[in-house]
């Protein structure tokens, strides 16, 4: 291999490189913008520290509700956007 081929070798996989370089820089733009449009709204569960539960059951029937209606909340928002 002659030194002309040589460097014209080196120039092709610089400007591969370049490219892939150029795309991986893209796609991560591509990915952090997707991970601000995924990212969900803060959780609407509030705390009812103040509230006497008649039994300790109540109190954990409340958050178990409360986590099935964050987890739906959650997959509609995701399927309108």
């Amino acid at each position: 291999m002659g030194d002309m081929e040589r460097a014209t070798c080196s120039e092709d996989i610089n400007n591969n490189l370049k490219e892939i370089l150029f795309e991986l820089k893209k796609q991560q733009v591509d990915i952090t913008s997707l991970k601000q449009q995924v990212s969900l709204p803060v959780s609407s569960k509030q705390d009812h520290n103040d509230i006497k539960w008649k039994y300790e059951g109540n109190k954990q029937q409340y958050d178990f509700n409360c986590d099935v209606h964050e987890g739906i909340k959650q997959c509609m928002w995701a399927i309108e956007n």
